[in-house]
């Protein structure tokens, strides 16, 4: 016969350790269902785990509200970025996932807001000012208008660097680079097959091979000839964003007012070239100020851990509430998380999570109990 599955007994011990499981392990619904069996010998449902963590999303605590408990050190930078994310029957870019991040690795707060406005903005940075009174030193973003303008309006004063990774990024794209990229890559790796294929047992097809190496040799010149007027502005724009001294600065961009008329006739690459001449203080903002980060890579690796999660977020469909306290339950998860492959002059952070870094003593501290204190 048959014996009778046991149901759980439901508890809190229970109910924090599948929260737990999902966020930090990251184990879906049904492996967590499937460990607890062979665990504890007992049957819970992968609905049960779900609402589980659905109860856990809509009443946990803010990640703002729990640092200003905690009262960590922060450094006063503060990153800034946003990231679109697709909502089950919204439009793909309706909703923007927004965080800050100090620049010692702590995210410090979070919200799902309306795309990257400028109102929702400048209310994000008034919550920073005076929920964790944050020492401002100075602001990391990219080149978004809104946020170039909230912080304009709220955080006057405070210098404002712009990410010079986002700004490469834009060149390589104004430029087609990537384009020209992904064809040379495609070119040079089948020039490099025919060269080691004329050996045996291609003899028979030595004709038609040499052929193909001529014709792949004609098209990879034909290319860069296509493309050299492209490349040239390309390592222009760089070398002016990569500039390390004002005295550099102050020359290459007289180079670059030249450039602006040169491509007069090209309406996107103008107005990009007057932009990068109208934000010269922003771009080079590192220069004057002593630590002020020029990149926001730190904090674009927290979204992209948070990208993979959202690509296999399960059935919140479209409820925006239980999605906002999920992702809150991830950036709480982050800052008691200890980081494992810093290299470099970041080396000195591994074994330790970024509360640690900022100085909390996180020993006695479970995440989970916090969060839904």
């Amino acid at each position: 016969m048959l014996r009778k599955r046991k149901r759980a007994k439901y508890s809190g011990d229970l109910f924090f350790e599948i929260v737990k499981r999902h966020i930090e392990d990251r184990f879906s619904y049904r492996v967590i269902a499937k460990r607890l069996q062979e665990t504890t010998h007992s049957f819970i449902s992968t609905y049960t785990i779900f609402n589980y963590v659905k109860i856990a999303s809509l009443n946990s605590l803010r990640l703002i509200d729990i640092l200003k408990r905690l009262d960590p050190s922060l450094t006063g930078f503060l990153h800034l970025d946003g990231k679109y994310i697709k909502l089950k029957g919204q439009h793909g870019h309706q909703f923007v996932l927004f965080i800050a991040q100090d620049s010692n690795g702590l995210p410090i707060h979070q919200t799902i807001m309306e795309g990257e406005n400028r109102k929702a903005i400048e209310e994000f940075l008034e919550q920073i000012q005076t929920k964790l009174n944050y020492p401002f030193k100075g602001i990391i973003s990219d080149m978004q208008e809104n946020i170039i303008a909230a912080i304009h309006d709220k955080m006057l004063g405070i210098p404002h660097q712009f990410c010079l990774t986002h700004i490469l990024r834009n060149i390589d794209e104004i430029t087609g680079y990537r384009h020209y990229y992904t064809q040379m890559v495609k070119l040079i790796r089948r020039l490099r097959s025919l060269q080691s294929v004329f050996v045996y047992p291609y003899e028979h097809k030595t004709k038609q091979l040499y052929r193909e190496l001529r014709n792949i040799k004609f098209r990879i010149k034909e290319t860069k000839s296509r493309y050299k007027t492209a490349l040239s502005l390309r390592r222009r724009l760089r070398i002016y964003v990569l500039s390390d001294n004002p005295y550099k600065v102050n020359y290459r961009i007289a180079l670059l007012r030249k450039m602006a008329v040169k491509f007069s006739d090209q309406k996107k690459i103008k107005t990009f070239i007057n932009s990068l001449i109208e934000y010269k203080d922003n771009i080079f903002c590192h220069l004057k100020h002593k630590f002020m980060p020029y990149t926001n890579n730190l904090l674009e690796n927290l979204i992209r851990q948070y990208e993979r999660r959202l690509k296999t977020i399960e059935g919140f469909g479209s409820d925006l509430k239980a999605i906002n306290g999920y992702l809150n339950l991830m950036g709480i998860c982050h800052c008691f998380k200890p980081y494992t492959d810093c290299r470099e002059h970041n080396k000195y952070k591994n074994g330790k999570s970024p509360l640690q870094i900022a100085g909390v003593s996180t020993a006695a501290l479970d995440w989970v109990k916090i969060a839904l204190k």
